[in-house]
């Protein structure tokens, strides 16, 4: 692939790899974004809040989710 080519990952997988990486840190095996426990209110009580964290790319820290 070369330069200047698009793809159709964006904001959201950019986001995905980010909050992986925060699994080591976490010491966490599984985290999802506070977007994706809000839109699936049926699975809320499967998770729990491990804070607002920085991540590269964003200039407002993130809240994550750990699975229970």
């Amino acid at each position: 692939m070369g330069k200047g080519i698009n793809t159709a990952l964006g904001d959201a997988v950019n986001l995905a790899f980010r909050i992986e990486g925060l699994t080591r840190k976490l010491d966490k095996p599984m985290l999802v974004s506070a977007q994706f426990v809000e839109h699936w209110p049926e699975g809320r009580q499967y998770f729990k809040s491990c804070g607002y964290h920085e991540v590269k790319g964003r200039a407002e820290m993130i809240e994550v989710f750990s699975l229970e």
